[in-house]
């Protein structure tokens, strides 16, 4: 059923036909609703998905359409306003939610596919992450706290059980304002305390740019982390950026987080000789 409406859904997007469209976003949705569904936890997730691609394809048509009557739409999300965009991007938020929520009970039962739940338990979360990034241009300015808040903790997440599409978008968790301001400070470091320290590896020079070393650090604990197990992959870029901080303001001290950084990255002999390759010079 879920096969069958999701080939409708692609052949009726292509049409731009609103109450085709909406009467299939009837149909997923007394699907995923069936309550004989509530066992077959991977195939309701799948539903969850498919309803949600159904919302967001309704999204992107509404606006383009004029003359379309969207009361059994506004019936089908229970709502009674005149923002449709606004109620179906809260009903696509709370499919993706709901699925994360299912495919989580899911990998708390006792299961010999344990590699197929956690890998559909990433997809759900990086799903959610993507939904709240995109979401992200169309918050107006200064009300972006809560997407900021939902795109960290399930990016992070997704990371956490191995999604490598998650991997790749997460510098654009560094860049979020409320982020950088201090306010989703503590929601980070709790979130990437559970993300295995390899996934980070590749973004070392995005993590350091990051660093003020007069100061603590939201990604302290990242840092010391990724020191302690892979400290040469850390070593030459942390004591660059450090080196280049204190030619830049030799007066200042350094904050106790860069301390302790440099004494986890203490390597005597390695020291010297980068110290003595630094005089070499091109004849």
């Amino acid at each position: 059923r879920i096969a069958q409406n999701k080939w409708r859904r692609i052949s009726e997007l292509e049409s731009g036909n609103v109450q085709r469209m909406v009467a299939n976003f009837k149909r997923i949705k007394g699907v995923v609703d069936d309550e004989g569904l509530q066992r077959y936890r991977a195939v309701r997730v799948e539903g969850l998905h498919e309803l949600f691609r159904a919302g967001e394809d309704l999204r992107e048509v509404l606006p383009r359409v004029v003359e379309a009557n969207t009361d059994e739409l506004k019936r089908l999300l229970d709502y009674e306003g005149s923002d449709l965009d606004t109620a179906l991007g809260l009903f696509s938020l709370d499919c993706l939610q709901k699925s994360v929520e299912i495919a989580n009970t899911w990998l708390l039962d006792i299961s010999d596919d344990h590699v197929h739940e956690t890998s559909l338990l990433a997809d759900c979360y990086y799903r959610l992450a993507q939904f709240c990034y995109d979401g992200l241009e169309k918050q107006p300015l200064g009300e972006t706290l809560n997407h900021e808040r939902h795109l960290i903790t399930s990016l992070l997440a997704s990371m956490q059980f191995g999604s490598k599409p998650a991997r790749q978008l997460f510098p654009v968790l560094l860049q979020l304002p409320n982020l950088q301001d201090g306010t989703l400070h503590r929601c980070f470091i709790d979130a990437s305390s559970l993300v295995p320290e390899w996934m980070f590896l590749r973004w070392i020079p995005q993590l350091l740019s990051y660093v003020d070393f007069f100061q603590e650090s939201f990604l302290e604990s990242v840092l010391l982390r990724l020191a302690a197990s892979y400290p040469m992959a850390l070593y030459y870029p942390a004591k660059f950026a450090h080196g280049e901080c204190t030619k830049r303001f030799p007066e200042r001290t350094m904050g106790s987080f860069a301390c302790r950084l440099m004494r986890v990255l203490e390597f005597p002999r390695l020291d010297r000789f980068v110290q003595e390759l630094s005089q070499v010079v091109v004849p």
